[in-house]
């Protein structure tokens, strides 16, 4: 990595190549990951702990889909069995 410093120190243009850039972003990434990990207090698990979680959190989100559709679908079979009772009593008392 080569660059060009000022008289006052500033950087004026940096060259670097495409795999040097690559490397550097993929360095800063795994750091910022870390440092994430560490703030969170997660420092302690592990891999399989963590597919654990993300299998867990999966997990929730098929089961909370499962409840709303199921809701859902109560509710929707008990208006359409109130309204066809309605119905059968309005023609039952005559109508």
């Amino acid at each position: 990595m080569e660059h060009e410093t000022r008289a006052d120190d500033s950087v004026g243009h940096i060259t670097i190549t495409v795999d040097a850039l690559r490397a550097l972003t993929k360095d800063a990434a795994r750091e910022g990951a870390k440092q994430a990990i560490r703030e969170l207090g997660l420092e302690d698990l592990t891999r399989a702990d963590f597919r654990d979680v993300r299998d867990l959190l999966s997990g929730w989100r098929v089961t909370k889909n499962a409840v709303w559709t199921t809701l859902v679908r109560m509710v929707t079979a008990t208006l359409l069995t109130a309204m066809i009772a309605g119905i059968g009593l309005q023609f039952y008392r005559g109508g």
